[in-house]
């Protein structure tokens, strides 16, 4: 199969079986979320799965923030006697700023609610914090795992989440005391995935843990200081860039809107992230190794590139035929969730062949430069929200304008992360 020729390489041998090994597994996870949307879309109201979208994104901005982006600098250190030290600080750090977090949600609840506007998520505002906590929690020993290159763990794990999450949804509508069972579900999903991922690592953690030096951890967090510092501004800014139409449609166009944006999202997103996610944690490892070496990381980028480009196509063509038939998928009111899903395919596609390759920002150092163009994309995204808004264009052109943005900077991104690779093999 063309798709796999780099095989020849021992790079690309060792990439290509790591990465069938996590797709797989992201692959079944996804694939029982995707299979049970059309029974949940109609089991649930379009605002419950506003709420839980909403819920989602705040969960996933405050995540990065609590995680300082720790997890990822585990991969780094050539001896696992040193990365132990990195895991070890990241779960303290998780735990300590998800508990600030939930402080200040205690203490400013009522003007969260009020700024909330149509967000207003009442009593689960509470949950956010833990929600973090749990992705948190699983992605820094989802990241030790990756160092250990242990990826069947990372799989087993996230089809268990799913199983879990899907499972749960669908008998929780069916118990009335539960206001919310979507987010219910979600959280019950991520707390059993959060326990089966440290289970199966718990042996590897335990014994490199002889190894924890307080002065080490000082001494590497120095090293690799611009992780915690520009990695998270980077992904914070990333994040909230792409999560700022669940908060910013809700708010001024009505958790209705965000549930027909965020269906089409999950719709969109679902078989590019199956690919992407697998790709980026495998491309991480290969790439910081190929830079160790010296090797051609150029080579490497390029051949990323056509092998996700030619796995794309067909995907592509199925979601914006699929796009027309929303309605008869999740049934009678969401037809312009497919209206959104044919609007965001081009931003998506860009985003899905940029989403691996753009580690190659943390493995060369150039979080200060990122940080810079995603706090301008940030900007104009909000623009192309607020504006329509403001100039009752309406939803649909908002969701239109905030899509072009995205892509266009999907765009620029490519460029530079091609110029980039190539200057590092001069």
């Amino acid at each position: 199969m063309q798709v796999l020729k780099f095989i020849k390489d021992k790079f690309k041998i060792k990439f290509v079986r790591q990465f069938l090994t996590l797709f797989t597994g992201s692959v079944l996870g996804q694939v029982i979320l995707f299979a049970l949307s059309p029974i949940l879309s109609r089991m649930y109201a379009k605002e419950i799965f506003g709420m839980l979208f909403t819920f989602t994104s705040l969960s996933a901005v405050l995540q990065v923030v609590a995680s300082l982006k720790l997890g990822f600098a585990s991969v780094l250190p050539q001896k696992d006697s040193h990365a132990i030290n990195l895991f070890v600080l990241a779960m303290f750090v998780n735990i300590i700023l998800n508990l600030f977090f939930f402080f200040l949600v205690f203490l400013f609840y009522d003007t969260i609610l009020q700024i909330s506007g149509e967000n207003n998520l009442g009593k689960w505002f509470y949950f956010v914090p833990l929600s973090s906590f749990l992705i948190g929690f699983f992605e820094i020993v989802s990241y030790w795992d990756n160092r250990m290159e242990d990826y069947k763990k990372i799989s087993y794990a996230k089809i268990s989440k799913s199983l879990t999450t899907g499972r749960s949804q669908l008998l929780l509508n069916f118990i009335k005391n539960i206001t919310n069972g979507l987010i219910t579900g979600s959280l019950l999903g991520q707390g059993l995935s959060a326990i089966i991922i440290f289970g199966l690592s718990f042996k590897s953690v335990i014994f490199n843990l002889k190894y924890f030096s307080l002065i080490r951890t000082i001494v590497l967090l120095r090293k690799y200081r611009d992780i915690p510092v520009f990695n998270t501004l980077i992904a914070a800014l990333n994040t909230l860039s792409n999560q700022i139409p669940f908060i910013l449609l809700g708010k001024y166009f009505g958790a209705e809107t965000v549930a027909f944006y965020g269906m089409a999202a999950r719709v969109v997103q679902t078989p590019m992230g199956l690919i992407a996610n697998s790709a980026g944690q495998v491309f991480y490892k290969t790439a910081s190794d190929i830079i160790n070496k010296k090797d051609d990381i150029f080579g490497f980028v390029k051949k990323t590139y056509l092998n996700l480009g030619k796995l794309i196509i067909l995907p592509v063509i199925g979601l914006f035929v699929g796009s027309f038939f929303f309605d008869f998928i999740f049934g009678q009111g969401w037809e312009q969730a497919g209206l959104y899903a044919a609007i965001l395919l081009p931003w998506l596609t860009v985003a899905f062949l940029n989403s691996p390759v753009s580690w190659l920002i943390t493995v060369l150092n150039k979080q200060k430069t990122v940080f810079f163009f995603d706090m301008v994309l940030l900007i104009m995204r909000f623009l192309s929200i607020y504006l329509s808004y403001k100039l009752l264009f309406g939803e649909i052109t908002a969701v239109a304008m905030y899509s072009m943005t995205g892509f266009l900077f999907g765009i620029f991104m490519f460029f530079y992360l091609i110029k980039i690779s190539k200057s590092q093999n001069t």
